[in-house]
C-alpha cells in the first residue's frame, strides 16, 4: 500500500506547473478549484485506459430472474465498481482460454445466452493509497497537462507537460505490465499446447 494522497498527487502536478501548493481541494484558490474540478474525472479516465494490475478483480455475477426484452436469453448485472470488462468467459480456468464470443455490455450488465459467466475487469479505485506509485506519477502528469493552460496560459509549458505525461504513462504501464509475468508466460504456453492438441483443451472540466 502506498502513502499517496489526493492532495499530494495534485501538489505534484502544481509543482511541475510552478503553481501554489494546496492544503485541501476545498482551498479558496484557483489551483484548488482546478484540481477539484478535474482530479476525479482524470483519475477514472486513467484507471479505465490501461489494464492496471492493482485495479483488477474477478466476479461470477448472477443472472436476473427475468431475461432481457429481446435478443439474448440472460442478463448478468455487474458489480457497481467495475468500470470495464477485460475478460468474459464460460469457465473459471485461470488461463482464460474459454471466452464468450457473443455478448453485449449494456447499462453495466452482460447480455448473453450462457447459463453461467465469469468476468475479470477493472474496478474504480478512489483510495489513492491503493494506487501504485508510478500510477500516481502518471495521474499527476495528466492533471498537470489538463490544468496547465487554464492556470498558466503557457503553450510552451503545456507542450512540456504533454511530453512529461507521455514519459510517465509509458513508464507506469510498462512497469505494471511486468506484474505477474510468469503467469502470463505459463498461460500462453498452455494455450499453444492446446492448439497443438496435446492437452485436448478448447481455445476458444476546467474552471
Amino acid at each position: 500500500m502506498s502513502s499517496l494522497t489526493d492532495v499530494g498527487i495534485c501538489n505534484q502536478a502544481l509543482g511541475w506547473l510552478g503553481g501554489n501548493l494546496i492544503i485541501s481541494l476545498d482551498d479558496p484558490s484557483k489551483e484548488a478549484a482546478l484540481c477539484k474540478a478535474n482530479y476525479a474525472n482524470l483519475r477514472d479516465a486513467l484507471l479505465e485506459e490501461i489494464d492496471w494490475s492493482f485495479t483488477m478483480f474477478r466476479a461470477r455475477p448472477a443472472a436476473k430472474s427475468a431475461p432481457p426484452e429481446w435478443g439474448y436469453l440472460r442478463e448478468f448485472p455487474l458489480p457497481a465498481e467495475m468500470m470495464r470488462v477485460v475478460y468474459c468467459g464460460r469457465s473459471d480456468r485461470k488461463e482464460e482460454d474459454d471466452p464468450i464470443s457473443d455478448w453485449r455490455l449494456e447499462r453495466n450488465s452482460v447480455l448473453c445466452d450462457e447459463d453461467v459467466i465469469f468476468v475479470r475487469g477493472i474496478a474504480r479505485i478512489v483510495d489513492p493509497t491503493k494506487f501504485s506509485n508510478m500510477f500516481g506519477q502518471a495521474l499527476a502528469a495528466r492533471l498537470a497537462l489538463d490544468i496547465c493552460l487554464p492556470l498558466t496560459h503557457s503553450k510552451s509549458l503545456f507542450d512540456a507537460m504533454r511530453q512529461l505525461y507521455a514519459v510517465k504513462i509509458a513508464g507506469a504501464s510498462s512497469s505494471d505490465a511486468r506484474q505477474g509475468r510468469s503467469q502470463v508466460i505459463r498461460a500462453q504456453g498452455m494455450q499453444t499446447a492446446r492448439r497443438a492438441g496435446t492437452l485436448g483443451g478448447r481455445i476458444g472540466p476546467t474552471v
